[in-house]
């Protein structure tokens, strides 16, 4: 093996076989969504449907749609590499509410029965399940897949009476899987590292409207902390984290319509627990006003942290309604202060209005709710047919 070979091979076993050195550049998250990318993932306090997800998973809670998302992104948008590989990112996501109708999240109520212990009507009224797949591919060296299982719930009056509480969880799964390399192969066969690596982490989320326009939001990463290692009883896991949140609301405000504020602040855990060097941290504050009855939506941000994390962020929105159905083409961009190139990220996102009486519980109620809804809906039409008819 010449020189040079044996420099690349050493550099690999430094970063990977010591155990304790930090794995950020598994997952790591820059952004996954485009509306909260946009807002320097400035989303702890944002109740935005499946938008909320990955960023605190309370915010899935007051979803009423059914929706399905998919997003593309370029992490860093650098020159190709010599092979001419580079970076991409891949998500898919579904979000559907807890209903009194026969869908997706009655096959998730009978699954988890048995983990209600006897208060099913606790667990599943008034929330959310959801779940997303993310693939993200680095320049043909490494592949990262991680899926989300989400569930959230609304918890108002729980505390006392008035109290607008939402809280949930994320668990997650991960998986490494390391393209076959003359390189890796010298140091799998010497050090026994293995091809791929699976892992597990729990997130846990809340939120409370502390009055009518101000929220606020916490969320605890990595509470059960995936361990990367691929080395025989290596530990290489990922910090816990804390982020804080707060959102302000405005219907109106100079020139703004339909505004949210908010800031975010983060303390990232270390990846080496006898580290006695101070835990980095980062501030968010961004801006989103939405125009034209909710068609059109534009939104910026900056996060303040350390060199490789500071960074400028602006994005869009196009929404479009019709019917019982919605769609938004979202995007992002975002420009590093202290990393040369730029990242992008574009998402399509599809929602389908779940009727008011599928959250009605009480069967008399919920028929009755139905036959109305039926009748307005029959009037809607034939008003429409009479217009049309006049021109």
């Amino acid at each position: 093996m010449n020189t040079k070979k044996w420099i690349k091979v050493i550099s690999i076993i430094t970063m990977m076989f010591f155990a304790n050195i930090t794995v950020a550049d598994y997952f790591e998250d820059v952004g996954r969504d485009p509306r909260a990318r946009g807002m320097a993932n400035a989303m702890v306090a944002m109740y935005s449907g499946i938008h909320s997800m990955h960023y605190n998973p309370a915010g899935t809670s007051r979803s009423l749609n059914f929706e399905i998302t998919s997003i593309y992104g370029k992490p860093l948008t650098v020159t190709e590499l010599s092979d001419g590989s580079s970076f991409s990112t891949l998500d898919f996501g579904v979000l559907m509410p807890f209903t009194n109708s026969v869908n997706l999240s009655w096959l998730i109520r009978w699954l988890f029965y048995g983990l209600t212990f006897g208060n099913e009507s606790f667990f599943f009224k008034n929330g959310v399940t959801g779940l997303s797949f993310y693939h993200r591919n680095s320049a043909n060296l490494v592949s990262e897949t991680r899926i989300t299982f989400n569930y959230s719930k609304i918890l108002d009056d729980v505390l006392f009476k008035g109290a607008k509480l939402s809280a949930g969880f994320n668990f997650d799964f991960y998986m490494l899987s390391f393209n076959s390399t003359e390189d890796w192969a010298y140091i799998q066969s010497e050090f026994g590292a293995s091809m791929s690596k699976m892992a597990f982490g729990l997130d846990l989320g809340i939120m409370y409207d502390f009055a009518k326009n101000i929220r606020l939001g916490a969320v605890f990463e990595n509470l059960i902390q995936p361990n990367f290692s691929v080395f025989p009883g290596g530990s290489d896991k990922s910090p816990m984290n804390v982020k804080l949140g707060a959102a302000m609301m405005f219907d109106e405000l100079l020139f703004f319509e339909d505004l949210t504020l908010t800031v975010n602040y983060v303390t990232f855990g270390k990846y080496d627990p006898d580290d006695n060097t101070v835990s980095r941290t980062a501030w968010m504050y961004a801006f989103e006003s939405w125009w034209f009855e909710h068609m059109f939506a534009f939104r910026g941000g900056v996060q303040l942290g350390d060199d490789e994390s500071s960074e400028i962020t602006a994005g869009i929105t196009f929404d479009v309604v019709f019917g019982d159905h919605e769609i938004s083409l979202d995007y992002a961009f975002s420009l590093p202060l202290g990393v040369t190139g730029t990242r992008h990220l574009f998402s399509l996102t599809w929602k389908k209005a779940i009727p008011k009486y599928s959250f009605i519980y009480d069967e008399k109620r919920a028929a009755e709710l139905k036959r109305i809804e039926e009748l307005k809906r029959k009037q809607e039409e034939e008003d429409k047919k009479k217009k049309n008819k006049i021109r």
